[in-house]
């Protein structure tokens, strides 16, 4: 038995602030028409509401026109259990369907026959919103309109054929105009048209197929404005498939009573078959010439794709089994139509999966997704992002750098975009398209020459500018054909008096549209989504093959830590003896040893020198890596002090000047001595290999503040930004070759002779490059040849737990 449902009565487009019932519809407001409660059946059949939780099944609402169709007035039905007019064997019918709790929101035909002595009637029923709705439609037509019924065809031998016949379809015109045909076959109606939405929610005619009387012009390939169709309509038929309206001047038939007594509020007839249509509507189909339409939705992927429209220049009834049939089609096309759109592009199709394949390999094996998306060299067959698309130019956004590709508006202008886009798109839509974007972004008009278009694809959100990869398309003037003037939809004089009416011309009427590109395609929006989930792709691996490769090298670094200073240790041992026996040796048999043995063991001793400072350069090296960093606040000026004080001998002995323009600041957080050790060796190197003829020699040691312009700032004045402090020791020397600016960070490389500039092991810069490394700062150099060398560091830690180990 069927229980009421417990779901609220609700309208179909709850986003919609819909007029309320009886409001007066006007040019303004016609788009919130509430047109699933009409208050009104149309007249060519009966509708009959009727409570369903009441054992007598008690009819709570009715059509005014239940007397002329079934003899029986209103007000004697009204309140009256359901046999007052259904006979014995449609009621046990009706029950029957209605136990079997298919009904809602699911109109059932169940029967035909007559009723009360009348009919005979095809009579369908379904529930929603608490109420159980019987629609009695005249299976003969309504009176004196008998010519309005259709021929009886064999509506499924008709609909086997139409289905062979659009399986061998193969281009989508082809697919268009046979589907068409088909529908037309089994309907009977003189014209058929497939007619499509764009997302404007404008539509356009794809297909076409006209009876030899209907005299009116094409439609194919024209376009009509979105009000023709306005939303609320299209929403309602992702609900109710299907919408027959026999004759466009039928009288209506008001529900008695107007508000029904279970709700309170208007029936709403969202899934009647007749339910009553808007004024609008009706004087519209009369403007086009016709006076019958039936409608069946297309639907792909829970959206409204189109609609099959049939329109017949004369009323025109069709019975349940042929509009089964042709729902059955629309059904099928609703299936098969983006196979078909698919199809028409299967060649680009191919070649943008072709392009996405060797952008993602581009991708992976670049460091960056501005090299991955823009340096596709042909020589490894890469691809750019450019090459992905069809399109006239292609930016990259990354990182706070920006490539361009091809024809583009110029860097600041995209930057502006990019700025425009991340205030614009939501944070989760990863892609955003149009192709008339100065009709989004109003500085776009001037350069709709290169960008009239744009596809923008959000490609990472991590960074604070957001990474984009957007493509252009130039406007492109283009003609477009439609039907009517969509500037003038409405009219305020109709054919049945003067009052709000849709217009009178379907004419073709053409406009001119400037300031667009040509429409991006299905296929480019879904292939600028397959390369940002590759591109996520891509980091992932990359962020899991880098942890694993730096637990490697930090396991490495440690091993090979441990492995240099045992090394060391041991060699320092064995060293220790030979030096010994070489002292025994000078001393016992000195006298006893040639001149050319002598010089063989003074050459010994060098060499073991010269060993024994290496082993204390590795020690020293490995050292640091091993000891763990005691950081303080530091007040560096002493600091350069002691080691100014430890280099003296040295610095005099080359006569270089050493020149500190200020004091160093007195908040540094660092370990001391390690600083120390930075300075010392970049001051000894500065020393060492300033050998200047010219003039005065030189060493600057001070450092620059990002935040303070003022050279005489006092030392106090720290930075609070996220810029670090960045120290420099400075020299007049001899300078480094730009091609050799990378190797003297490497452990005993030297550029010179072992003799010359004072010798050394080389090792002095990879130890200080590898102190600033754990203070989680860098090293590094500007030099011009014959004129000097400036080192640079800086020192960033701010905790125990963020110094790199």
């Amino acid at each position: 038995m069927y229980t009421q449902s417990s779901q609220p009565l609700a309208p179909a487009l709850p986003d919609i602030p819909y007029l309320k019932f009886g409001e007066v519809v006007t040019l303004t407001n016609c788009d919130r028409e509430p047109i699933h409660v009409p208050g009104h059946a149309q007249g060519h059949g009966a509708l009959v509401v009727l409570d369903p939780c009441a054992p007598g099944l008690t009819v709570v609402q009715a059509g005014a026109n239940l007397g002329r169709l079934c003899g029986i007035a209103v007000d004697d039905v009204v309140g009256q259990e359901a046999a007052v007019l259904f006979g014995e064997d449609m009621l046990t019918r009706l029950r029957c369907v209605l136990d079997e709790g298919k009904l809602e929101s699911n109109p059932v035909y169940f029967f035909t026959g007559l009723v009360r002595g009348h009919g005979p009637f095809q009579a369908s029923a379904h529930t929603y919103g608490g109420v159980l709705t019987v629609e009695l439609e005249m299976a003969d037509g309504a009176p004196g309109q008998e010519d309005a019924v259709s021929s009886r065809p064999d509506s499924n031998r008709l609909l086997r054929q139409a289905l062979s016949q659009v399986r061998s379809a193969t281009t989508l015109g082809e697919y268009c105009d046979t589907v068409c045909h088909a529908v037309q076959q089994i309907c009977g109606f003189d014209r058929v048209m497939l007619y499509k939405f764009h997302d404007d929610g404008h539509g356009e005619v794809i297909g076409e197929v006209i009876g030899p009387a209907d005299t009116r012009e094409p439609y194919m390939g024209l376009h009509y404005p979105e009000s023709d169709i306005p939303k609320q309509a299209r929403a309602l038929y992702l609900l109710n498939a299907i919408r027959l309206m026999p004759d466009a001047l039928y009288e209506p038939s008001p529900l008695v009573p107007a508000l029904n007594p279970l709700t309170g509020q208007p029936l709403d007839m969202t899934h009647c078959v007749l339910r009553g249509y808007s004024r609008m509507y009706t004087e519209y189909l009369v403007n086009m010439g016709a006076r019958a339409s039936m409608s069946l939705a297309i639907v792909e992927d829970g959206a409204l794709w189109g609609l099959i429209a049939c329109h017949h220049r004369t009323p025109r009834w069709v019975s349940h089994d042929v509009r089964a049939a042709c729902q059955f089609m629309a059904d099928v096309v609703s299936l098969q139509i983006t196979d078909k759109e698919a199809h028409e592009d299967a060649g680009y199709r191919a070649s943008i999966q072709d392009a996405h394949l060797r952008l993602v390999e581009s991708m992976a094996s670049r460091g960056s997704l501005l090299t991955g998306l823009t340096e596709g060299a042909s020589a490894d067959g890469c691809a750019t992002a450019l090459s992905l698309i069809d399109a006239a130019g292609c930016a990259v956004v990354s990182e706070n750098e920006c490539r361009l590709l091809g024809r583009t508006p110029v860097e600041e202008e995209v930057r502006d975009l990019v700025r425009w886009l991340n205030v614009k798109v939501p944070e989760g839509e990863d892609v955003w398209e149009t192709n008339a974007l100065s009709n989004f972004h109003s500085p776009a008009l001037a350069f709709k020459d290169r960008a009239a278009g744009m596809l923008a694809l959000r490609v990472m959100t991590m960074s604070p500018t957001g990474d984009w990869v957007l493509w252009f398309r130039p406007e492109v003037a283009q003609v477009v054909n439609w039907g009517g003037n969509p500037d003038k939809p409405f009219e305020k004089e109709g054919p049945i008096g003067n009052h709000l009416s849709p217009r009178r011309s379907f004419s073709l009427w053409k406009e001119t549209v400037s300031d667009r590109s040509l429409p991006w395609k299905s296929v480019e929006v879904a292939a600028a989504r397959r390369l940002r989930t590759a591109f996520v792709e891509v980091i992932l691996r990359r962020s899991a093959e880098l942890v694993r490769l730096n637990s490697e090298l930090s396991r490495s670094n440690i091993e090979l830590d441990s492995f240099a200073y045992f090394a060391s240790h041991d060699l320092k041992e064995s060293l220790r003896g030979i030096n010994n026996y070489i002292q025994f040796l000078n001393e016992d048999h000195g006298e006893q040893l040639s001149a050319e043995a002598q010089t063989k063991v003074d050459t010994l001793v060098r060499l073991t020198r010269r060993m024994d400072s290496l082993i204390d350069s590795l020690l020293r090296y490995s050292r640091i890596g091993r000891q763990e960093l005691s950081l303080k606040e530091t007040d560096l000026t002493p600091v350069l002090a002691e080691v100014l004080e430890a280099l003296r001998s040295r610095i005099a002995d080359t006569g270089v000047e050493m020149r500190v323009p200020r004091p160093l600041p007195t908040t540094v957080l660092c370990d001391a001595i390690q600083v120390g050790e930075v300075l010392s060796n970049l001051i000894s190197n500065a020393t060492k290999y300033n050998d200047n003829p010219a003039g005065q020699k030189w060493v600057e040691i001070g450092w620059l503040d990002p935040e303070v312009k003022d050279d005489h700032v006092s030392p106090h004045a720290m930075t609070k930004g996220t810029e670090p402090l960045v120290f420099y020791v400075r020299d007049n020397g001899i300078g480094i070759p730009e091609k050799h600016r990378e190797i003297i960070f490497r452990i005993f490389k030297r550029l010179h002779g072992r003799g010359e500039y004072g010798g050394g092991t080389g090792a002095g810069l990879t130890i200080a490059h590898k102190i600033v490394e754990r203070h989680g700062g860098r090293l590094w150099l500007e030099s011009t040849v014959g004129e000097g060398t400036t080192f640079y560091f800086t020192l960033t830690p701010t905790r125990k737990d963020e110094v790199p180990s």
